[in-house]
């Protein structure tokens, strides 16, 4: 018995690995990826930005008016922010629930699955993988910055972004 394994208070040795995908499961590219990520953004982003321009008198600031206050500006921007995400969330839930996919990777042929390649569930999607991220967008400069991140992990071997690692997803072919 060498002295570290019999030292009691020796720290433990844990190797942790990232799960591996295996069998017949082949990750999605970049490129449709990103296709589908436009897809969706064209699909909320319609309907939301009309929403806006509704509900505002002047939302291009053409008169030159200063908003009213910093605080109505937020409150503005976090009333937008939950109603496009209630309107993501309402859009996606079946086809998430159903296969692990949006209508833009529905279109695209890829699908999410969990790290270990099992199905994955709309709330696991929507709650876990994306609400994080774009809650933290909304925060200015710091926001911008994780959203950049975010994007950018994408070119790692694994084809990973971060709100893949934060729920445990991955991107395969369907």
């Amino acid at each position: 018995m060498t002295e570290e394994q019999g030292n009691i208070y020796a720290p433990t040795e844990v190797r942790v690995d990232d799960v591996r995908v295996e069998g017949d499961i082949e990750l999605a590219s970049r490129w449709s990826r990103l296709g589908a990520a436009i897809v969706d953004t064209i699909i909320i982003g319609v309907p939301i930005w009309g929403l806006y321009f509704l509900l505002l008198d002047d939302p291009l600031n053409v008169t030159g008016k200063v908003a009213q206050s910093w605080v109505s500006e937020f409150f503005g921007s976090l009333a937008m922010f939950a109603v496009a995400f209630a309107f993501y969330a309402a859009i996606n839930w079946f086809p998430l629930q159903a296969s692990g996919q949006t209508w833009g990777k529905k279109l695209l042929a890829i699908r999410i699955v969990r790290g270990d390649g099992s199905p994955v569930d709309a709330k696991r999607v929507l709650f876990i993988r994306y609400l994080p991220i774009q809650t933290v967008s909304m925060v200015p400069f710091i926001g911008t910055l994780v959203a950049l991140v975010n994007a950018v992990m994408i070119f790692r071997e694994s084809r990973k972004c971060l709100h893949d690692d934060i729920a445990d997803t991955v991107v395969v072919k369907a």
